[in-house]
């Protein structure tokens, strides 16, 4: 059922999710999976992003990895919508890094956006198991 919604209703991500699974593959990163999802780990950290069945999270970046799940969840309720709700979290991702760059921290909490909360609590409901079972195989 995941794949269908993905697929179907979820598209739009996922077309983004192949193109930048092709990028990461060319750049000869390793794909891994786990549960529904195929994922990316970069050379460098950087935190995540995720496009439906797709995400990339950096080198030391496994606590983020729930969150990008929960934004998986998000594109099979929102479908189309989720182009212009991926757009701003990475808008907003990439204003607070630039913030904290010129020490000028943001004054909100990641999670106090309602797109960001709700990504990183479903994430943790529907798959902390299988993330931390597959961290168990991966020896970490």
């Amino acid at each position: 059922m995941f794949y269908l919604v993905q697929w179907t209703w979820g598209i739009a991500v996922n077309i983004f999710g192949v193109l930048m699974a092709l990028g990461m593959l060319i750049t000869g990163h390793k794909p891994y999976k786990c549960g529904p999802f195929i994922y990316f780990r970069t050379k460098w950290n950087f935190g995540g992003l995720e496009f439906g069945n797709f995400f990339v999270i950096g080198k030391d970046c496994d606590s983020v990895a729930l969150h990008e799940m929960g934004h998986g969840v998000q594109n099979m309720i929102w479908g189309p919508l989720m182009v212009f709700w991926s757009a701003s979290s990475a808008i907003r991702y990439w204003v607070r890094e630039i913030r904290y760059s010129i020490g000028k921290p943001p004054k909100s909490g990641y999670d106090d956006y309602w797109l960001e909360g709700q990504a990183t609590a479903w994430g943790k409901k529907f798959f902390a198991p299988i993330w931390k079972e597959h961290l168990e195989k991966r020896g970490k």
